[in-house]
């Protein structure tokens, strides 16, 4: 018989350390994967589950953050407010970009960065490296955030400032 996170093959007197990610079978006659949400360093004899918020695939030898959820003082944390982050491992969540906001925490795309209120227009991953919200032109004005576009000021009043946030800047 085996030691703990051993297997034998059929007619072998010698035993062999299951790798990372894998466990014996009940028979200790092969190694078999850990399965998605858990996982095992070589030499353990059952895998181990994922902590809340993390996740791992099939045969792994680690947990990771999942989308929306960053590594920070030793667990995955929800992305802060206006930051996302679409992809699981355990990178950092990324910022979106000037003059857009999230609604809370834990974001997962870009898409979910929404244009602060003055602003218009839109956010995607494709958009990232450049301004994706603009200020409300000259006559128009946005008071929340969101991807409505800017509303023009009333006839009584035609004229606001780049940015204008309120009506009562016409």
């Amino acid at each position: 018989l085996c030691g703990s996170g051993q297997f034998s093959t059929a007619g072998s007197s010698s035993c062999i350390s299951c790798t990372a990610g894998s466990v014996p079978n009940g028979a200790q006659s092969e190694c078999q994967p850990c399965e998605d949400g858990k996982w095992s360093s070589a030499g353990l004899s059952a895998c181990v589950s994922c902590i809340a918020g993390m996740y791992s695939y099939q045969g792994a030898h680690s947990c990771q953050c999942e989308r929306g959820h960053q590594w920070q003082g030793g667990g995955c944390m929800p992305c802060p407010q206006h930051h996302f982050k679409a992809v699981s491992g355990n990178q950092t969540c990324t910022l979106c970009p000037l003059n857009a906001e999230t609604q809370g925490s834990g974001s997962v795309s870009a898409s979910d960065c929404t244009c602060s209120a003055g602003t218009t227009g839109s956010v995607t991953e494709s958009s990232m490296s450049s301004t994706s919200c603009s200020g409300c032109p000259t006559g128009t004005y946005k008071d929340a955030a969101g991807g409505a576009p800017c509303t023009l000021c009333p006839p009584s009043a035609p004229f606001s400032p780049v940015g204008s946030v309120l009506r009562t800047d016409c």
